[in-house]
């Protein structure tokens, strides 16, 4: 008896081929749409977190150039605090501005940034009531404090209003050498751009010629190290030192170059924020911001350098306190150095 071994037939085996064929295309295929989608969701998210960085990056640009117009519309010192609060509502949640005058800090602003909110005029602290408060104004430095009576009395909490936090934000606004008002705030806070908006309304009141303006003993030093304020001299001794004995021509020479260095510095901080940041990450101020930089510098030369023998050159003191807090390895080691 024999057998017969079974036999496929070419028809069978050309469907089967076909089909693993079919099969390695189809997964190919999918491999190559997988990709495809991936690549195209990959570049669609990049694009879209690019764009939306772009347009915070231009949406704050726009606040802060509104903030320091705001800020300059106002035509005298008793403005400034309405306008300041008006011009920092973007950035904080809820805020209030104090004057300060006489030991006193007078709220000059309604609490908190709704329209509907409480007036808050007529509020006034001691500052032996607000410990925070004194801080802020002796060391001239944002204070972060607990928002406690017993830190920053009831009057700044009744003037910031009822809110989540348990901080609250001080930010002194100093013209002339003085603390002339007292940002306050409390929840959501961009604490960079509240920074860049009262350092313009410092220099506004300055501007204004507003009477809280430096005493001749707190004005710097014209000899000698320049990196920190003279000390005051005692009250029953005569004062001595090179400032005494300029001529009033120099002395207003003097302050409009100590302005000068003021305003330039403040512009830089204002609209090249970004520049400032990676200047200090990177240890180099000077060559981030090497064109602003050079620019103030050959102003300064020009308008104040030549003019008079015992000038100080305000612009390398005032780059190294706001920009490089005092720390001279910020500048970078192709900062220039002083002009004078």
């Amino acid at each position: 008896m024999s057998s017969t071994a079974p036999t496929i037939s070419w028809r069978t085996l050309c469907a089967q081929h076909l089909s693993h064929l079919v099969e390695t295309l189809e997964r190919q295929v999918e491999a190559e749409v997988q990709t495809r989608v991936s690549t195209a969701v990959d570049g669609a998210i990049d694009t879209a977190i690019v764009s939306a960085v772009n347009r915070s990056r231009r949406e704050l640009s726009e606040q802060l150039n509104q903030a320091v117009r705001r800020i300059r519309l106002a035509i005298s010192t008793a403005e400034i605090p309405s306008a300041l609060a008006d011009a920092a509502a973007p950035f904080a949640e809820r805020l209030a501005v104090f004057t300060i005058q006489d030991n006193l800090a007078r709220a000059s602003k309604p609490r908190g940034n709704s329209k509907n909110a409480k007036p808050g005029a007529g509020l006034e602290v001691s500052l032996d009531e607000a410990p925070a408060l004194r801080a802020a104004i002796e060391s001239h430095d944002p204070v972060v404090a607990m928002a406690t009576e017993g830190e920053v009395s009831a009057p700044v909490l009744e003037a910031l209003g009822p809110g989540e936090g348990d901080k609250v934000y001080l930010f002194p606004v100093v013209a002339g050498k003085q603390v002339v008002m007292m940002f306050c705030a409390a929840g959501g806070l961009h604490a960079a751009a509240v920074e860049l908006v009262t350092g313009v309304a410092a220099l506004h009141w300055e501007s204004l010629g507003a009477p809280a303006q430096p005493k001749s003993a707190g004005l710097l030093t014209i000899s000698g190290a320049m990196w920190k304020p003279a000390p005051a001299p005692p009250p029953d001794k005569k004062p001595g030192g090179k400032w005494w004995e300029l001529t009033p021509h120099e002395r207003q020479l003097h302050l409009a170059a100590q302005r000068f260095a003021r305003r330039h510095v403040a512009e830089m901080r204002l609209y090249r924020f970004d520049a400032v940041r990676s200047g200090r990450a990177r240890l180099d101020l000077y060559d981030a911001l090497r064109d602003s930089i050079d620019a103030a510098r050959a102003g300064f030369r020009e308008k104040f350098i030549g003019a008079s023998t015992t000038m100080v050159d305000y612009l390398h003191l005032e780059l190294l306190r706001s920009l490089a807090d005092d720390d001279p390895h910020l500048l970078g080691h192709e900062y220039p150095g002083p002009l004078a």
